[in-house]
């Protein structure tokens, strides 16, 4: 498997159930397998926590901003956006998170790396997924929740951690693995809240694009800045951001349709799930933006205004 991965070794005892955990995963997880899980997983954790976060409607940028509770409600999104992308069902009488080919298993989740067990989960398998957000790193693995891999003291629910042994008989699919960033890290706070600040989305999205021009934004940052249901009908034009930055000679390309255009700019191409902004400088790049009719809202040559805060951080 092409995958970054610590496997329990081949003699293992818990290996045959594992085994059979892990290959209805793999069936699960798409046309091309574990090639499409290290793609869809991570971008999954990034959803779920972006989520919790919920910058428009909150204000904030990173996890440490959010309350207890709202992390420990990280972990039910991993869970629902998990099950929702391989299809398992609730797990057996609704005790444990799936059902996996008629086997109950528990989802945890953690972003301390501290997996806490309920009791009910006591000799099944359980998914155990970690993201760190400092390193942008998830992992992924399937461990059988025996007593002997388990700390002997519980908290008030009755919840036990995974102990030190218990984490080297971790079957990992996925260990250390790359996820996505958390986009707004990379930007000053000022800069961030100038950009959210307006009540109204296509306001907010004008700002993110007016200020980070030449800079990649995935569909999931434009989604959430936007904070609507039609979030694509405020990028259009005919009563989107488009309408308005067209004039101030800016337009906003994507990597599904406008890779052709950016490489005749000699700049890099996006990916398909991206949006940029570029600034029209004079009337060459508008020929070249405009030519082939779908950036026709492009109306001038663009001059500096509203840009907000001047530093775009590290």
């Amino acid at each position: 498997m092409a995958i970054p991965a610590r496997p329990l070794p081949p003699d293992h005892p818990d290996l045959p159930l594992i085994h059979e955990i892990c290959e209805a995963i793999r069936v699960r997880a798409g046309s091309k397998g574990w090639d499409d899980f290290i793609v869809e997983l991570p971008q999954r954790l990034r959803q779920a926590i972006d989520e919790v976060i919920d910058t428009p409607r909150t204000g904030r940028f990173e996890l440490n901003e959010t309350e207890k509770t709202e992390k420990t409600y990280v972990g039910t999104k991993v869970e629902i956006l998990v099950r929702d992308y391989l299809g398992f069902p609730k797990g057996l009488e609704g005790v444990l998170d799936l059902s996996i080919d008629g086997r109950s298993v528990d989802v945890k989740n953690t972003v301390t790396g501290n997996w806490m067990i309920p009791n009910e989960a006591l000799g099944h398998p359980c998914i155990l997924i970690h993201e760190d957000e400092a390193k942008s790193e998830c992992s992924f693995g399937v461990f059988i929740a025996k007593r002997e891999y388990l700390t002997t003291g519980a908290n008030r629910d009755g919840k036990v951690s995974v102990s030190k042994i218990g984490k080297d008989n971790i079957h990992w699919l996925l260990y250390r693995h790359a996820y996505p960033d958390n986009f707004w890290k990379h930007i000053a706070p000022d800069i961030r809240k100038w950009i959210v600040t307006p009540r109204g989305g296509t306001r907010r999205l004008e700002r993110l694009f007016l200020k980070l021009l030449g800079c990649p934004i995935p569909r999931r940052i434009v989604e959430a800045v936007a904070a609507q249901a039609d979030f694509m009908k405020r990028i259009r034009v005919n009563g989107g951001v488009r309408d308005s930055l067209g004039p101030k000679g800016v337009a906003v390309l994507n990597g599904t349709k406008d890779n052709d255009i950016l490489i005749s700019l000699s700049k890099p191409p996006i990916e398909a799930d991206e949006f940029v902004s570029i600034a029209i400088m004079d009337e060459s790049i508008r020929a070249k933006v405009t030519a082939s009719g779908r950036h026709s809202y492009v109306s001038a040559i663009y001059i500096e205004s509203e840009s907000g805060p001047d530093t775009l951080g590290d």
